[in-house]
């Protein structure tokens, strides 16, 4: 009754046999061969790989970045070389403007100052042909 009580309704030879197979269980898990240990090295190879082609790509874009700065920085100084140049093509151009009014006055004025010649010329020959005849 005491065996009923302690180990159910099993009978002792059933328990044997659950005994005998539980260590011959742990008689072939000790002696299967041992696994492989775990090799991580291909998983840092990789994170290394990953860790340089971060590196390489950090690296190139901050080249890029700076061309991109420089190619910036002259068009800035460009827009305000084109700046000046316009401003300085628009005072030649008045300039320009100016002497054209300059060159038709002085045109005008040298005109007059002929024809004006040219009328005290023949007041004058006319002068000497009545002064000579008087």
């Amino acid at each position: 009754m005491v065996q009923s009580i302690q180990h159910g309704n099993k009978k002792r030879v059933d328990e044997m046999k659950i005994h005998h197979q539980m260590t011959d269980f742990k008689h072939t898990v000790d002696n299967a061969p041992e696994p492989e240990p775990y090799d991580d090295r291909p998983w840092k190879t990789i994170v290394r790989f990953e860790r340089k082609w971060k590196h390489k790509m950090e690296h190139r874009l901050k080249t890029r970045l700076e061309e991109v700065e420089q190619i910036k920085r002259k068009i800035t100084g460009r827009k305000a070389k084109v700046t000046r140049l316009k401003a300085e093509l628009e005072h030649v151009r008045k300039n320009i403007s100016s002497l054209e009014k300059e060159l038709k006055d002085v045109n005008t004025k040298r005109s007059e100052a002929y024809r004006h010649a040219q009328d005290l010329e023949e007041q004058n020959k006319e002068s000497v042909f009545i002064f000579i005849y008087w």
